[in-house]
Parts: structure tokens; C-alpha cells; sequence
């Protein structure tokens, strides 16, 4: 599960019960030793407990709207798919015929698609990423809609503008979390979010023509963008312990060496967000090797970019291997002083380490 969000969530859902538990016990067992005797209310009693009920709970409609996570005996037999064939089970009212007049409780599903004889009869869990289905119900499923990589952008703390970038950040509804997904291209709110980040003093000026930042600002600052998103995807992939190819290669294989129960749903889960970070590599890859064509930036005559400083349009460095940035390329040939060069690496530098 390394490069995966999962060992955190996990450790943070036990820390969580740690402390309910923590609130609980020994109190209760010492006040009421008979109804809460010390031997039966162990900690390893309440992780069993979580546990079960975490995995077989349903979410049942009760009357008046209402949505209360319960066991029901049977219910929890049925698998999840999201096109399951099973509305969510609603409590409802039926009259009784030996007792007319009189309505006794139950649980009432019906069905959203025909069922085949004999064939399994499914439950949507809810819109669940794989991160979620894996936590609380041990499985994973292939390329799942909801599956979502997350990516916190913030300004550098050592940034010069790091209060004004902050502001616009809120001004501009950007939001700090941003989220990839297998479908679709890269969302043009974290493009946005991180021309902002990644302005220098001119382009924050030029950014009132724009400040939504839908539109490019100068040619420096896309270059930026593309390549510090190239190089934190570059990052979180590098955290995997295994390929993709090697993850499909143990998915496909047969035999007793092949990843079965929890552990396919591991290598499931861990190839899904890989293929994630890839595809958002390639969409990065087309902004970075296509550039911004001339006629995209609409600048001052007065104004000048770090980009025309240079007079050519530079191709990034290598990764460094850095999560989250870092970047060990310099600009390329210029007339700049030895002095200049070395301020403008370290202006390049700044925010992508934070981002």
C-alpha cells in the first residue's frame, strides 16, 4: 500500500476509535463492573465489533426522509455493483390481513432492473472510491469511477507574495484540494490554481486582464505550470513499491501465487490511482511538449515576461525525483549575468517544493 493514501486513512480511523474507546473505558467497567464487565469490553472486542459492523451495515430510508446506517440479517449477504439491480431498502408501513386496520414495519426493496432466475441479486453500496470500498469492506473494483487522486496546492511560505497569492486563492473560489481522475482531462481550476501559485511580480500585474486565470498568462508561467505538475505526479509515482505493468502482470496471473481476497483488492486499488497519475501525466506531457502559441497571452506592449527576458522558449529540466517538485534543469542559453541566472533558479524553485 505504499504511495497509496490508504496507511493513513487506516491509522486515522483507529486513532479515532482509540479515543472513543479511550472516553469509555475504564470508567464504565469500573462504575458498573456488572454491565460492563472489564474481560468482555476490550479494546480488541470493540475492533472486532467496529469491524463487523462496518462491513455489513446497510443504509435504510425511514419515514419522514430520514437515512440511519443499520444490521439487517439477511440484507448484508448481498454484493455491491453499481448498477445493481436492488433500489436502497426503505422502511415502510404494510397492512396486516389477520389484524385489519393494523400495520406492522418492514423493510420493503424494489427492483431497478429485471433479475434472471437463479442470478445474484446486487446492492449499491453508494458512490464509493476505492479507498473507501477497500477500508471498510476489504475488495476493490477495476477502474472505478469514483476513484480520485488528491493534490494540495499552497503557496510557498518563503514566497514574496505568498499573502497576496492566498487572498486571490479565496477571492477566485480556488479551492486548496484538487482531485484527478481517470476521465476527462486535467480540471482547469487547478491550472488555474497553479498559474496563480507559480506568478512572479509582472504576471500578477498582467493577471487583472484575466483573474479567473482561464486564460494564459505568459509563456514562462505555462511552461512552469506543466512542468511542476509533471514533476509532482513524477514524485507521487515514484513512491509505488511496484510498475503498472507489474501489477497487471499479478492480476492476470493464475495459480497459487496469484493475489487472491484482500490482496487482489490491494493490487486493484494501487493500479487504479497509478493509471490515474499516468493519464494526468499525459494530458501534463501535451501542455508541456505543445507550449503556449504567441497569439494565447494578451500583454501590455509596456510589459515584459521572464520568458521574453531570455528571448527563446526553453524546455523545463529532469525530475529530480523530489515529491511534489523540485526541479534540476536549467533555462537554457541566455544573456543573462551569472548573478540573474542563479535568482531566477531559485524563483523557479520555490513553489514547487511546497506545491
Amino acid at each position: 500500500l505504499a504511495g497509496t493514501p490508504m496507511p493513513y486513512k487506516a491509522a486515522n480511523e483507529r486513532e479515532v476509535l482509540q479515543q472513543s474507546y479511550s472516553f469509555m473505558f475504564p470508567s464504565l467497567s469500573e462504575k458498573f463492573p456488572t454491565e460492563f464487565p472489564a474481560e468482555v469490553f476490550t479494546w480488541d472486542a470493540l475492533v472486532w465489533a467496529r469491524g463487523v459492523f462496518d462491513t455489513r451495515c446497510v443504509t435504510v430510508s425511514y419515514p419522514g426522509g430520514r437515512d440511519l446506517t443499520c444490521l439487517v440479517p439477511l440484507v448484508d449477504m448481498c454484493n455491491h455493483d453499481f448498477c445493481a439491480q436492488l433500489s436502497k431498502p426503505k422502511l415502510a408501513t404494510h397492512k396486516v390481513a389477520a389484524a385489519e386496520g393494523s400495520g406492522e414495519m418492514a423493510l420493503e426493496f424494489r427492483t431497478l432492473a429485471k433479475v434472471a432466475q437463479g442470478g445474484e441479486v446486487m446492492l449499491n453500496y453508494g458512490s464509493l472510491d476505492n479507498t473507501q470500498l477497500l477500508l471498510y469492506y476489504g475488495f476493490a473494483i477495476e477502474d472505478n469511477p469514483y476513484d480520485s487522486v488528491s493534490l494540495e496546492l499552497e503557496p510557498a511560505d518563503e514566497d514574496q507574495f505568498v499573502m497576496q497569492k492566498r487572498l486571490l486563492l479565496k477571492l477566485l473560489c480556488l479551492p486548496v484540494e484538487h482531485h484527478l481522475r481517470l476521465q476527462g482531462g486535467l480540471n482547469p481550476r487547478l491550472i488555474a490554481a497553479l498559474r496563480l501559485l507559480l506568478f512572479e511580480k509582472e504576471e500578477l500585474d498582467l493577471s487583472e486582464a484575466d483573474p479567473e486565470g482561464r486564460e494564459p498568462v505568459s509563456e514562462r508561467n505555462e511552461l512552469f505550470v506543466a512542468d511542476t505538475l509533471r514533476s509532482t505526479l513524477d514524485g507521487l509515482l515514484a513512491e509505488f513499491n511496484t510498475t503498472v505493468e507489474e501489477d497487471e502482470m499479478m492480476l492476470a496471473s493464475s495459480g497459487p501465487d496469484a493475489p487472491s481476497g484482500f490482496m487482489r483488492g490491494v493490487v486493484t486499488y494501487r493500479l487504479g490511482l497509478k493509471r490515474i497519475l499516468l493519464k494526468a501525466h499525459e494530458d501534463t506531457q501535451v501542455l508541456l511538449t505543445q507550449g503556449v502559441p504567441a497569439a494565447a497571452f494578451s500583454l501590455p506592449e509596456d510589459a515584459t515576461s521572464p520568458a521574453q527576458d531570455d528571448g527563446k522558449n526553453t524546455a523545463p529540466g529532469e525530475h529530480d525525483g523530489e515529491r511534489g517538485g523540485g526541479h534540476g534543469g536549467e533555462r537554457g542559453a541566455s544573456a543573462e549575468s551569472a548573478e540573474s541566472a542563479e535568482d531566477a533558479q531559485d524563483a523557479r524553485k520555490r513553489p514547487r517544493k511546497r506545491t
